[in-house]
């Protein structure tokens, strides 16, 4: 049996428009809450939309760490590079020094050497005079 509030009377006292306007508001509110229904399904997908951004940002917040640690290690190779470049330039400039030492040195020897052959060739000559003035004497 149907309540009262929801039966239609035939006496026309006006129960069958407030049954009516009971229906319509039922009505009403069937849409609303389908509408709510679907406002909370697209919150859901909205909500895990988000999530799938979070991660693609920590993953590229991971991608920039990993760049920023490898920049910083190419740095310090640099540094470094550089530094042994200069400590060898400055071993070139130690061993240009010593070539440029050993040919004054060597340059220097020479010309001791070709003084010494020509000492020697005064003492030759000095040696041979002296040879024949002895002959001289010699009987």
């Amino acid at each position: 049996m149907m309540p009262q509030a929801t039966r239609p009377e035939r006496d026309g006292s006006g129960r069958t428009t407030a049954c009516a306007a009971v229906g319509r508001q039922a009505a009403e509110l069937a849409a609303e809450t389908e509408s709510v229904q679907t406002i909370q399904g697209d919150t859901g997908a909205a909500v895990r939309a988000m999530g799938r951004i979070a991660d693609v940002v920590r993953t590229m917040v991971d991608h920039q760490t990993t760049i920023a640690s490898a920049v910083e290690a190419r740095s310090a190779t640099r540094r470094e590079l550089t530094r042994s470049v200069a400590t060898a330039a400055n071993g070139v400039g130690a061993v240009t020094g010593t070539l440029t030492d050993v040919s004054r040195n060597a340059q220097d020897s020479a010309e001791d050497i070709e003084r010494a052959r020509g000492a020697a060739r005064g003492l030759d000559a000095s040696s041979r005079e002296l040879n024949r003035l002895l002959g001289v004497f010699t009987v």
